[in-house]
């Protein structure tokens, strides 16, 4: 059975997607009160409407007797080209983008109602002029999913509206859209997929609507002018505090605005990607978080960092290339530590594990994790030594730092590739 829900997050009805330079629609205008979502949904119709009516003026303008080129997208799915205008109809999935092959430049794209899924990137602006040069974008109402990086690139898209047909986001759709600030979106999305408006750098705020079920990892990584969250008070599976996004199921931290935020206390899980590249100075986690995920500090600017008593495992690149952090402590709770969880972090000078952790160490200050049983230094620092007593060590620990080393003697498996970046 197809679910239908939708995502808010500042889209509307039938996506479209205004060009460079229009008139922007901020959902921070609406307020904060209650009355936020019914203000949000009045705006959310009156751009669907506006779409409709867009839609219907441009394929009136130029019917398909007026093309200048056509082709077929799909086994039911058409198009044809008219004044830098593209429009696709028919029935079913876009699955081929042919419209590239012709000399012809796209200012404007119309998805007709009989299309129900856009395919991989059917509109990028990878390596293609066509999805740079996309101004708008109006999807009729009937659209359900959406591929993955259908938009990547398309700079000049500065407003989408989705359609409330739409449940799937897939996975970096709308990735690096430079000029993307509105997304207007309403009940009926489902899933948004990992990364799926990452780098979108005029983003700067999204309601998320009572029927999202899934947001992946990584959805607004590198939007850094994203100042204000909100999520619907109905939705049973996501909220926020402290502007961040918490999936309330697993109590994990999904998303964290990276210039004003704090971990809220119930939380035990800080997922992949969740703060990354945040600017403030200094971070607390607070008591009760067990896991942070890989690379969930990845680029951040904090100079310190406290972790909690209760944390136990720390993934793989959790604090890749935090260039200003200086010192970590290693609490004795923690029993795993991922590959690399230091690289780039080219000025910290201080390691030290908790003295009745079991499972690591920083035996004669060495300024590293030892992996206690095994004699495996997989951490390292500027000021790390490697001891007598140290045989293995783990590839990549020293890429871009200076080691000091008290001895080689015992470390018999040190190779080049504890050197190389990977």
């Amino acid at each position: 059975m197809k679910k239908k829900i939708v995502l808010m997050l500042t889209v509307i009805m039938l996506i479209g997607l205004a060009g460079c330079g229009k008139n922007q629609i901020n959902i921070k205008e609406t307020g904060t009160s209650d009355n936020n979502e019914q203000m949000v949904q009045n705006i959310y119709e009156n751009k669907r409407t506006e779409v409709k009516q867009k839609i219907s003026e441009i394929k009136e303008r130029l019917p398909e007797t007026s093309a200048e080129d056509k082709g077929t997208c799909g086994s039911k799915a058409k198009w044809y080209y008219k004044d830098n205008t593209l429009i696709i109809y028919g029935e079913g999935v876009i699955t081929e983008d042919t419209w590239h092959k012709s000399n012809i430049v796209i200012n404007t794209v119309v998805i007709d109602s009989g299309i129900t899924k856009l395919g991989n990137n059917m509109f990028s602006g990878l390596g293609s002029e066509v999805g740079k040069n996309i101004e708008n974008f109006y999807i009729a109402d009937g659209l359900e999913e959406i591929g993955l990086s259908t938009f990547v690139n398309c700079d000049c898209l500065s407003e989408i509206v989705l359609p409330p047909s739409l449940y799937f986001i897939d996975g970096y759709t709308f990735a690096s859209c430079d000029s993307l600030k509105n997304v207007y979106m309403t009940d009926g999305v489902e899933k948004i997929g990992d990364s799926a408006f990452t780098g979108c750098k005029s983003l700067d705020s999204i309601f998320i609507p009572k029927t999202v079920l899934a947001i992946g990892n990584g959805v607004f990584t590198g939007c850094n002018n994203l100042s204000d969250i909100q999520i619907s008070k109905d939705n049973r599976i996501f909220s926020e505090k402290n502007n961040c996004i918490i999936n309330n199921d697993t109590k994990t931290l999904i998303y964290a605005i990276n210039k004003d935020f704090s971990i809220p206390d119930d939380i035990l899980c800080i997922a992949e990607d969740a703060i990354y590249g945040c600017e403030i100075d200094s971070l607390v986690i607070p008591e009760g978080v067990k896991e942070i995920e890989e690379r969930a500090f990845t680029y951040s600017k904090f100079a310190e960092i406290k972790l909690p008593d209760t944390l136990k495992i720390i993934g793989n690149y959790a604090f890749e290339n935090c260039s200003k952090l200086k010192s970590v402590y290693i609490p004795k709770s923690v029993n795993y530590i991922g590959n690399n969880i230091f690289h780039g972090c080219s000025v910290l000078e201080h390691i030290e594990v908790d003295n009745d952790n079991t499972v690591y160490d920083s035996r004669k200050s060495c300024n590293a994790i030892i992996e206690t049983s095994r004699d495996k230094m997989i951490a390292a620092c500027t000021n790390t030594l490697i001891t007598d007593d140290v045989v293995d060590i783990a590839n990549g620990i020293f890429a871009g730092f200076s080691v000091f080393t008290d001895t080689y003697n015992k470390a018999n498996q040190i190779n080049p590739d504890s050197f190389k970046y990977y």
